[in-house]
């Protein structure tokens, strides 16, 4: 089973969204398919000539998805209007920040710019946020349930959260369910004016003693690593509650914490390649273990260096 944990960043808006094309048969939802259409086609209309649709998306993603026949499905492959179709398929829901460190072996103390991702906001696309932990100091509101919430990391102290809640407890969510959470997240992001902007980053995750976990991503796509093994978090139950996991859940917050970090301490960050550039120009290089040859040796790094007087600095 995947796991994944998307995250909309609004100033900017950052999209971790692999693209996909290889499906295993327990990830499969038998007879269930999203269809992408054009831009410019009429999904207004289209569950008026095709049987079977059950969702249909009209603003920011235009597609729909259903049950479909083999005499349907073939009528749809032939229409002018589908981009692509795919079967709908389920995904499960899923070190600390002073890996940003650069220090090797890794400290224990997190030092960051004052201003912290003060102003912006991350939309989590995931299993909820706990509002009330004390750790969120008011910032973390309830948004959209498509449906027990999951931990946050804290990269961008005083960056503002927004739920968006598309996994149920432990059990899985669906490629349906994800595309409604990002509807109502740049829905959202649009009503409140918010200034926003989208990208992608593949990151692998980080394990102890600067060390490649050994479920990590590899390959000339993973554009950098952070922490991702025993992260020590927020947790549900209680306003001082933690919890320690591993994941894609621990090592992406961490990476789209550092976007609304840097959009708040550095000036001139207009868009996602600038933002882009800038979090790759600043990884340390070659310091990690067990990375093979055809993956970038890069380690996601704040630009703050350890007890340097420059920013503030507390234990994790």
């Amino acid at each position: 089973m995947l796991a994944l944990r998307f995250f909309l960043v609004a100033i900017p808006v950052v999209l971790a969204l692999p693209s996909r094309t290889n499906f295993l048969d327990e990830e499969i939802v038998p007879g269930r398919y999203i269809v992408t259409l054009r831009d410019d086609a009429d999904s207004a209309t289209v569950d008026s000539y095709v049987a079977g649709i059950n969702k249909v998306w009209r603003d920011n993603f235009r597609g729909y998805s259903g049950e479909f026949n083999s005499d349907t499905i073939n009528k749809i492959l032939l229409s002018e209007d589908v981009i692509a179709m795919e079967p709908v398929t389920l995904m499960a829901a899923g070190q600390s920040c002073s890996s940003f460190q650069q220090d090797d072996p890794p400290i224990h103390e997190y030092t960051y710019h004052e201003s912290a991702g003060g102003g912006m906001w991350a939309y989590v696309i995931d299993s909820g946020i706990y509002i009330k932990h004390n750790d969120f100091e008011g910032r973390a509101h309830l948004g959209y349930k498509a449906l027990a919430d999951l931990g946050t990391y804290g990269v961008a102290k005083k960056a503002n959260l927004m739920a968006v809640k598309i996994f149920e407890g432990g059990s899985p969510s669906s490629t349906e369910l994800v595309i409604d959470g990002l509807e109502w997240a740049v829905q959202n992001i649009t009503r409140e004016n918010r200034q926003a902007v989208r990208n992608a980053y593949l990151n692998g995750i980080l394990s102890v003693n600067n060390e490649r976990a050994l479920f990590s991503n590899w390959g000339s796509k993973v554009d950098l690593f952070a922490a991702g093994t025993n992260v020590l978090s927020a947790y549900i139950g209680s306003p001082d509650a933690t919890y320690s996991q591993s994941g894609t859940s621990m090592a992406a917050p961490h990476v789209a914490g550092l976007v609304l970090y840097l959009k708040a301490a550095e000036s001139g960050l207009e868009g996602a390649a600038a933002v882009a550039t800038r979090i790759v120009e600043l990884t340390t290089k070659d310091i990690l273990k067990n990375v093979p040859q055809e993956t970038f040796n890069r380690l996601a790094f704040n630009g703050v260096e350890p007890q340097s007087g420059t920013g503030s600095s507390e234990h994790v």
